[in-house]
């Protein structure tokens, strides 16, 4: 059959007729910007499902935040990543992890990033970074490049020369 016009009731009574539709249509917003972060210095993770290889880029680790909304956060803390291969971490079933993070500015079910871990249990992990980010030094940090070149194992001292370099020009 032809569609002639359009109702909201179970009555035969058609207020949109099929000539006026598109003047009812709503646009759909370009895709969102999320170049604006959010940083959050003390953000409460009840871990649900970690993510125990530090430069997995598909999986981040899971969980709920205080309100029991669910988060995926990426961990970046460099610091954070030694303690768990030296097994310096209390881990259980219920783990809790007070975190500096980084999140898109609007809301929304998006993937944060974990700048520092502050605590993980009971175990002081990080400081709070000192500053805070620039957007430039976010987006560095943020991007897979600057994911792999801060957690690289780079013990060379013209690396970790570059390393601050870097920093201090995003900071």
């Amino acid at each position: 059959g032809v569609v002639d016009g359009f109702g909201f009731d179970r009555e035969n009574k058609f207020p949109v007729r099929k000539s006026d539709f598109y003047e009812h249509l709503a646009t759909i917003p370009d895709e969102e910007d999320v170049s604006e972060w959010r940083i959050i210095d003390d953000f409460i993770f009840h871990v649900d499902s970690p993510t125990w290889i530090k430069d997995d880029k598909r999986r981040p680790w899971k969980g709920h935040d205080v309100k029991g909304k669910e988060v995926y956060l990426y961990i970046h803390d460099k610091r954070f990543w030694e303690m768990a291969e030296e097994q310096q971490l209390n881990l259980t079933t219920k783990d809790i992890m007070k975190v500096q993070v980084a999140r898109p500015a609007q809301s929304g079910r998006q993937k944060g990033h974990v700048l520092r871990v502050i605590q993980h249990n009971d175990t002081a992990v990080s400081e709070l970074m000192g500053k805070r980010p620039s957007e430039e030094f976010l987006e560095f940090i943020l991007t897979e490049g600057g994911v792999n070149y801060i957690l690289s194992e780079q013990n060379d001292e013209a690396s970790k020369e570059q390393l601050t370099l870097d920093i201090e020009r995003h900071v």
